[in-house]
């Protein structure tokens, strides 16, 4: 028996003994400079995370509005869309941003940008009532034609009623209205402009005269005799008995007997 165990014992170790000779001596070997760099890189490293503010300068340079997705901090995202936007002419991108006062800004930017290429004035619909109304302006600066007034959006009419007290599509044809009478030296033009604020500045600008000069001393200067279209050379305009400055005071028309003006103009008395 126990001749049997030290057999059995000699065997086992003899066949170990052949595995390992055959595993050190015939398998084939790899040594450290037959591995490759990406499989060191595997092994050894990981690749660092890139950083919002990393992601942003790439997307602002290759312009792919996709890395913008990518970015985690809100305000980065934003600021990556707002630039974006604004880099590529595109309103529709700044519809991505998330912060009102960033988004308003970006179209603000965007719209004027393109109305200042285009001229459209319908653009100016697309911008809050400030905005648009001073993109109006713009516009009608720039050069267009005197009929596309009459395109203007009247949504902010109660806004332009408020300031100008007129509404938006008059201020328009007034403005052009100014221009050509500056152009042409002429105050006679003057007179046809519908803005009673742009009236009395055209007259002013082109006749040179004293903006307080009050001639027949009714207490109203001649830029408001203008305003109101009242007679600077003359006390009682409307023959009321009134002197002008007086009705205008009191909220009546000068220019007409019992007439109301509705609101009063602020620095209208001397």
């Amino acid at each position: 028996m126990k001749k049997t165990i030290i057999i059995l014992i000699f065997v086992i170790c003899a066949i170990s003994l052949l595995y390992l000779s055959y595993i050190y001596f015939l398998s084939p070997k790899v040594s450290p400079v037959d591995i490759k760099i990406d499989d060191q890189v595997k092994i050894g490293t990981t690749s660092q995370p890139v950083s919002d503010q990393e992601v942003l300068e790439q997307a602002l340079s290759s312009q792919e509005v996709e890395k913008c997705d990518s970015i985690l901090d809100q305000g980065i995202k934003d600021k990556c869309y707002n630039e974006l936007a604004i880099a590529m002419s595109d309103k529709n991108m700044c519809g991505f941003v998330k912060d009102p006062i960033i988004k308003t800004e970006c179209i603000n930017i965007v719209v004027n940008s393109e109305v200042v290429k285009t001229k459209n004035i319908e653009l100016c619909e697309l911008l809050e009532e400030e905005a648009s109304l001073e993109c109006v302006k713009k516009v009608v600066d720039l050069g267009i034609e005197y009929e596309q007034c009459d395109s203007i959006d009247l949504r902010y009419a109660t806004l332009t009623q408020k300031i100008y007290n007129i509404e938006p599509r008059n201020l328009c044809k007034s403005m052009f209205i100014l221009q050509e009478a500056v152009e042409k030296n002429d105050a006679a033009i003057c007179s046809e402009i519908i803005s009673n604020e742009l009236r009395a500045n055209c007259m002013v600008s082109i006749s040179k005269i004293d903006v307080n000069s009050d001639v027949d001393a009714d207490n109203l200067g001649y830029y408001y005799e203008i305003f109101y279209k009242s007679d600077p050379a003359k006390a009682d305009t409307d023959g009321d008995g009134y002197k002008d400055g007086d009705e205008v005071k009191g909220g009546y028309d000068p220019a007409e007997a019992g007439g109301f003006l509705g609101y009063i103009p602020l620095k209208t008395f001397r």
